[in-house]
């Protein structure tokens, strides 16, 4: 039963997009509006894309990616902080963490699209 969650929990690392589509059928057969379901599946997969981008990273260019990635994640959390506290006076950190993880998605999605793409160039010419 171990072997199964682990091989699951690594399926979901390798394949963000798999979690993704899994999270955004489960949330709309239950009855979510799809907009609605979809930013539930960006919210719950969006470390599944962090996670893979960095081991992808750490397996193409031979170092550890997560110093980078966890900098690159707190200088994005306070810009949007800043931003809020600028625009608005009044910070509100559940719309902020919200916004870092919209972003995020983005950001590593296009980063794990990018990765993946390199690493398949990189073993058929290297």
């Amino acid at each position: 039963m171990i072997n199964v969650l682990s091989y699951f929990i690594a399926l979901l690392v390798t394949v963000p997009l798999f979690a993704t589509g899994i999270l955004y059928y489960i949330a709309r057969s239950s009855g979510i509006h799809p907009l609605k379901a979809l930013h539930v599946a960006v919210h719950w997969t969006t470390i599944f894309y962090i996670l893979s981008v960095c081991v992808i990273g750490s397996i193409i260019f031979n170092f550890n990616v997560i110093g980078i990635i966890i900098t690159f994640l707190l200088v994005l959390i306070t810009t949007i902080i800043v931003l809020q506290w600028r625009m608005q006076t009044e910070v509100n950190f559940a719309r902020a963490f919200k916004i870092m993880l919209r972003i995020s998605f983005l950001i590593f999605g296009f980063l794990y699209a990018l990765l993946v793409l390199l690493g398949v160039i990189q073993r058929i010419f290297f």
